[in-house]
């Protein structure tokens, strides 16, 4: 078993413990959690960790060399810019190549059986670990236990892929903080729109987050480009930003996109990547940000098309080489139907 630790927050529910030290070495029970989460790892049969580093990076490392948890470690370096969590896992991809890894969060305290958990993932793009617990948010699974939603309870917002998903019917459960990954599904998919996208000369990837970060940063490795997200907010610490409204169907209101312009300019060849295309606001949104930045877009992938809506005709009207992997016809009495290449 390999696993990704996510270690570099700045550990703000903890302060002010976390004003002299980084969450991965605040103590509980007299061991850092750190320790209890790699000798947990240990006993369940991990070999490999690769640990993502930013806030006191260097304490992590300190006493990674002076405490040794019969785990293999490598470090992923985020001290220029915490990179959060798709940034992070695609800085960390290089280290976590050849297949299946678990991703833990390093401040969560479980009885989980992560041997087992790491077991059910087998032949899956990708398994999460959940729990009944109260919360506000929650995770919504059908019947078959597949992911197909979340919900806030507090505010009553609702995100799916799925226009006439019935959240009282669904499964709701709580996200653990662990989760493990498959990269090769969506390696297979990253290689089939890079194959796509190959006479464009690319020199960067854009998503917006964040389920589209999966896939555009297996784009990006593959193509050994930057990856740049889209943040839905406007985060305090950036500045110079480049701005575009969008307007969410599935929220009901307009929401504000955002990058910085120090890293999308006119020099970029830009490739957008996204998980859906649907009524394509997203994706107009993230056009504006490519021509208020003068940079040039090549092209846009997604692995699924509702082919229903009409997000891709508009897009294709405008001169946008648009790329989908699978068209859905119909969603209609929640059955899938999809367009072949041959109709």
């Amino acid at each position: 078993m390999k696993a990704m630790i996510f270690a570099a927050g700045l550990g703000t529910r903890l302060k002010p413990m976390t004003d002299t030290m980084p969450k991965a070495l605040v103590p509980v029970g007299g061991r850092p959690l750190l320790q209890i989460l790699l000798e947990k790892l240990a006993r369940h049969g991990c070999t490999e960790a690769v640990i993502n580093v930013h806030h006191f990076a260097d304490m992590i490392e300190e006493w990674c060399a002076s405490n040794d948890m019969g785990v293999s470690i490598c470090f992923s370096d985020e001290r220029a810019e915490l990179l959060e969590t798709g940034g992070g896992i695609r800085h960390a991809m290089p280290m976590l190549s050849g297949g299946r890894f678990l991703i833990h969060n390093v401040d969560i305290l479980s009885n989980a059986d992560l041997a087992r958990f790491y077991a059910e993932g087998e032949g899956k793009a990708a398994t999460l670990l959940v729990s009944e617990r109260k919360t506000q948010r929650y995770l919504l699974f059908d019947e078959t236990m597949r992911l197909v939603g979340w919900i806030n309870e507090a505010t009553g917002q609702v995100k799916s892929p799925y226009p006439d998903l019935q959240p009282d019917k669904c499964r709701r459960y709580a996200f653990s903080g662990i989760h493990q990954i498959d990269p090769v599904l969506m390696q297979i998919m990253a290689e089939e729109l890079v194959r796509r996208f190959s006479s464009h000369n690319i020199n960067k990837v854009i998503t917006i987050e964040s389920s589209g970060i999966a896939p555009a940063i297996m784009v990006g490795a593959i193509l050994n480009v930057p990856v740049l997200f889209a943040k839905k907010t406007k985060p305090s610490t950036m500045q110079n930003m480049l701005v575009s409204e969008v307007y969410s169907f599935t929220k009901g209101r307009s929401y504000t996109v955002c990058v910085s312009a120090e890293y999308l300019t006119k020099e970029d060849n830009v490739l957008f990547i996204d998980d859906f295309l649907a009524n394509g606001n997203a994706a107009k949104g993230i056009l504006d940000l490519v021509n208020q930045a003068g940079a040039t877009l090549k092209g846009m992938g997604f692995l699924v098309e509702k082919g229903f809506q009409e997000g891709g005709k508009h897009l294709r009207s405008m001169g946008v080489h648009v790329e989908s992997l699978a068209i859905i016809d119909s969603l209609d009495d929640c059955k899938i139907k999809i367009i072949m290449e041959s109709d």
